[in-house]
């Protein structure tokens, strides 16, 4: 059986495109693309295993993807299928809000990931499903048209400000990554007493966010 290198190369020989299974639905799995075509690579033999045995927390939807005013689909890479529909959203309305540019994270992590089904990260499709976070880079615009990347705490407040703004319910601030400061937003659910999960990290080390802000 052959055994494709990724699954751009699957999805140019076969015709399907990503998050599109033979039962004509949208699926958050391409775990269920591979079983049903019969196409199966390295990575995702695991992935139909764990199904298959209901150890991962994969689900079906219908939906289509929201109609985004700032974001390209193939600004998520490979993971864009995968999104949470209200992490996009929310991402969208901070863009909207923030009134600058946001990058997204190139990092290989900074998106989806496969950590397994034990894996807590909100990152981790194999737990969740969904890629339920996302790291980003919002810019700063210094004068009319030029951007910079955000380094002060004042404009992290800002930053923590407006993600908390538009319900983002996981906020991290990163003051040691490069070009700039980054910003981790999530959709976790709440604490028990309802309050927002948030963190900084300053020279590797996770601290409190009230460190790094204004």
């Amino acid at each position: 059986m052959k055994e494709w290198k990724s699954l751009n190369e699957m999805f140019a020989a076969t015709g399907f495109t990503p998050g599109r299974c033979l039962t004509g639905v949208e699926c958050q799995s391409y775990a269920c693309i591979t079983h049903i075509t019969g196409l199966y690579s390295k990575e995702y033999k695991q992935h139909d295993s764990l199904l298959a045995a209901g150890e991962m927390n994969m689900t079906t939807k219908t939906a289509t993807r929201p109609t985004l005013k700032y974001f390209k689909p193939s600004e998520f890479r490979d993971w864009y299928s995968l999104m949470s529909t209200d992490l996009l959203v929310k991402l969208d309305a901070f863009r909207e809000a923030w009134g600058a540019p946001v990058r997204i994270s190139p990092a290989s992590r900074g998106i989806g990931r496969h950590d397994g089904p034990n894996g807590t990260s909100q990152h981790n499709v194999d737990r969740w499903g969904e890629v339920r976070a996302v790291d980003v880079f919002p810019l700063v615009e210094v004068r009319p048209g030029d951007y910079s990347y955000m380094e002060s705490a004042t404009d992290r407040q800002r930053a923590y400000d407006t993600a908390k703004q538009v319900g983002f319910t996981g906020i991290g601030l990163y003051t040691d990554t490069q070009p700039g400061n980054m910003l981790h937003v999530d959709i976790r659910e709440r604490k028990g007493d309802g309050q927002v999960a948030i963190w900084s990290r300053v020279a590797g080390n996770y601290e409190s966010i009230y460190d790094v802000l204004a």
